[in-house]
């Protein structure tokens, strides 16, 4: 793809993920990795454009969405703790599921958020950008999710663990929640430990990472299962 298909902040962007290339490459699946990266521009573009309307990120300028959104899904593809069906719970603007899809068209996405304006924007999105394998739900996780057999609920920044938990514990349909944290989860755990629901999930696997910049921040991913 030409640069030239580009412009303004969208060119910005286009070319910090061309710098990025190799990396994003590695977790394209079932289409071409310039497609991929064509996506995930339009999809900036709609965030942008929504954003407008509706409060979906205040992260939006090309530098902060890659890092801010982008590396994460990179790293979610990179650890292997996603499965082939997934739940990402409270989505707002669209990520992990969204990006995630434009990188791997055979990988499922259901997308939930409770509120209908949001669920609405990604649904349209997902269908302006071709994406057949996402699909967006309105309403509280614990009604959808037991319409869902054999999923694996993935979570950015809706609440401590103990939160989600309580939310989903008695729907049968998934076994597997992995969870994206900052420095604090060591707390957070412990947290959960302290409750009497400690006994119902186990720690199977964690994968660190960092955000480049300034504060070269601390991330990590966490995959529980139930006990």
């Amino acid at each position: 793809m030409k640069q030239k298909t580009w412009e303004g902040e969208d060119l910005e962007f286009f070319e910090i993920l061309q710098a990025n290339h190799a990396r994003i490459e590695k977790a394209v699946r079932g289409v071409d990795v310039e497609r991929a990266i064509e996506l995930l521009v339009k999809y900036r573009s709609r965030v942008c454009l929504e954003n407008q309307v509706q409060n979906l990120t205040r992260i939006l300028g090309p530098q902060d969405f890659y890092l801010g959104h982008v590396v994460d899904v990179l790293a979610l593809h990179e650890s292997g703790f996603l499965g082939d069906r997934n739940f990402d719970l409270g989505s707002g603007a669209g990520v992990p599921g969204l990006p995630s899809a434009c990188l791997d068209h055979e990988i499922l996405w259901i997308l939930n958020d409770s509120e209908a304006k949001k669920a609405e924007f990604i649904g349209r999105t997902a269908k302006d950008l071709g994406l057949l394998n996402v699909s967006a739900q309105a309403g509280r996780a614990e009604d959808i999710l037991p319409n869902h057999p054999d999923i694996r609920v993935v979570s950015r920044a809706v609440g401590p663990v103990l939160r989600i938990f309580n939310w989903i514990e008695k729907c049968s349909t998934w076994n597997t929640l992995v969870l994206l944290k900052g420095p604090g989860w060591p707390d957070e755990w412990s947290e959960f430990q302290r409750s009497g629901k400690r006994h119902k999930l186990r720690v199977a696997g964690e994968f660190e990472y960092s955000i480049e910049g300034p504060e070269n921040k601390q991330r990590r991913l966490v995959l529980l299962q139930k006990s």
